[in-house]
């Protein structure tokens, strides 16, 4: 079972959307998809999988986990206990004030996608991200870039690029469908 965790410390940068997104691509080519909404109250991404129309019921739905940390219960349980269920696949989304889950999420994760808004400043609260010890790979996808670059913005992937693992791909805009 592959874990892919996308998380920022930084709300507002398109987890929960990307997350959604990397999902119907799994299901979609045939994957047995689970995903962990560790996004707090909201469970935003949880709530956008309900209203599918073209994933009901002639299409699988994936195993939804919408997490509600106790004391008793916590994501690094969560995906122990995911491991026995036969999944291919397991998408994680952690809300950016959640930094605990992060951590916890990425010590199982075979990948961490950390999206990130192209700004200096976005790009420097990830270096903290970096220092996180784990077996998989981190790498930065950059979302909502302009698809025409100013010299400014060539100047912060330029700069960025030398010290985080950015993802070649960009993401420019980031739409949330509902139904297909």
């Amino acid at each position: 079972m592959k874990t892919v965790l996308t998380g920022n410390t930084k709300g507002g940068q398109g987890k929960t959307c990307l997350t959604y997104n990397f999902a119907i691509c799994a299901l979609l080519e045939g994957l047995k998809v689970a995903v962990v909404d560790a996004d707090g109250p909201q469970n935003t991404l949880f709530k956008n999988f309900k209203v599918r129309k073209d994933l009901q019921p002639s299409r699988k739905q994936p195993e939804m986990r919408a997490l509600k940390e106790t004391a008793k219960n916590s994501l690094r349980d969560e995906l122990v206990d995911l491991r026995g269920g036969g999944f291919d696949i397991v998408f994680v989304d952690v809300g950016g004030h959640h930094s605990t889950g992060i951590f916890d999420a990425a010590f199982y994760a075979n990948l961490w996608i950390i999206p990130a808004e192209p700004t200096m400043e976005n790009f420097w609260g990830i270096e903290d991200s970096l220092q996180v010890k784990m077996d998989g790979a981190i790498r930065v996808l950059p979302n909502r870039v302009p698809l025409k670059a100013t010299p400014v913005l060539k100047r912060v992937f330029a700069d960025a690029s030398k010290k985080l693992p950015m993802m070649k791909s960009k993401i420019h805009v980031r739409p949330f469908i509902p139904t297909a």
